[in-house]
């Protein structure tokens, strides 16, 4: 912050987009590894694809949502 009260709201904004996407990134993860668990029991997929898909691709997909902390824009600059 540099010592800039200025910058509060932006960071109030910042810290409030970051914890939506936290929360939305933990709600996609725990529901897509709960519906290949479903689909593993059921033998409609292998174990491979359920950690392929249910780990690994999850997982960039996490990531790719959270680049969009980095949308928040600063309104000094």
């Amino acid at each position: 912050m540099q010592d800039d009260l200025s910058k509060l709201p932006y960071l109030f904004k910042l810290s409030t987009k970051t914890m939506g996407i936290i929360k939305q990134n933990i709600i996609t993860a725990i529901t897509v590894k709960i519906l290949f668990v479903i689909l593993a029991i059921l033998g409609l997929i292998t174990l491979m694809m359920s950690v392929g898909i249910g780990d690994m691709g999850l997982t960039l997909a996490v990531i790719l949502n959270s680049f969009r902390i980095g949308m928040v824009k600063d309104p000094i600059f």
